[in-house]
């Protein structure tokens, strides 16, 4: 599987818009993945997707979202397709900088759809034809006007229960920010609940609790997402084996470094590797 980074066509809105033929016989490219959400309209013909390991026919006129960070692969004997790449991030309040960005990220990956299917004539399909006009005019007018559809997609899209706003996410993350300030600085080292509850002065109770309750998932879930996404990095940058990964993102068991990257990202390390 290939992690994917995305070069956005607009300059202030990360956004990309392409229309092209899928054919069996141009398509190179394996399972991949990447943080922008994917829009894609089938204009003719019929299409299969594949994604996070479930697979959906697209019929002409149809229109197939594909949640951000979710591996999936397009393919078809032949399709004609309008293809929209698109970070909402800011669009539902998220900040790359802020303290709790990789925390937002982890929260919302875990809450939200991996894909949402819709043969609808109405309302996301009427937007989508307003993002794509808005995108190809070449004007300060169109860049007001793309903006405000994106919003309206993230709206459409909350509706659907297929994001999840960061203010959503984050309630009440003061009452853990010392536990995850922790985990982020320390989480490639061996990390206990002793170990979190010497440095917050909370009791290992009152740590697996309060983070259950504001981020619906386990301490040590945080954890291993932290590293697995650190080992995606490795992998497709470093020459290191797998083992040494592992061992450099803080996992001492090469097995359960296995069954955790599959877990999270859908394939073994050493397939992934293959395809970055």
């Amino acid at each position: 599987m290939k992690q994917e980074t995305l070069r956005f066509g607009r300059p202030t809105i990360p956004i990309i818009i392409k229309e092209f033929l899928l054919q069996a016989s141009r398509d190179r490219r394996g399972i991949h993945v990447h943080k922008a959400m994917e829009i894609v309209r089938v204009k003719s013909g019929r299409m299969l997707a594949d994604v996070d390991g479930s697979l959906t026919e697209v019929e002409q006129g149809s229109i197939l979202l594909i949640n951000g960070n979710i591996a999936h692969k397009l393919s078809a004997e032949s399709a004609e397709i309008t293809l929209i790449q698109v970070d909402l991030s800011k669009f539902i309040g998220q900040k790359s900088d802020d303290e709790f960005a990789a925390l937002y990220e982890f929260v919302l990956s875990a809450k939200r759809k991996p894909y949402l299917a819709t043969d609808d004539e109405g309302e996301i399909r009427e937007l989508f034809d307003k993002i794509v006009r808005a995108y190809y005019e070449s004007s300060e007018r169109g860049e007001w006007y793309l903006t405000a559809y994106l919003y309206e997609l993230a709206a459409f899209l909350y509706t659907h229960s297929f994001i999840v706003p960061t203010a959503q996410a984050g309630v009440e993350l003061e009452k853990i920010r010392p536990i995850v300030a922790l985990i982020d600085r320390n989480y490639t080292a061996p990390l206990t609940l002793d170990d979190l509850s010497e440095s917050v002065g909370y009791g290992k109770y009152t740590i697996c609790h309060l983070f259950k309750a504001v981020t619906g998932s386990t301490v040590f879930e945080y954890i291993n997402f932290l590293r697995i996404r650190l080992a995606a990095e490795k992998l497709g940058t470093a020459n290191a084996s797998v083992s040494q990964v592992a061992g450099e993102c803080g996992f001492s068991s090469l097995s359960y470094f296995n069954r955790v990257f599959k877990k999270i990202l859908g394939c073994a390390p050493s397939k992934y590797r293959k395809y970055v």
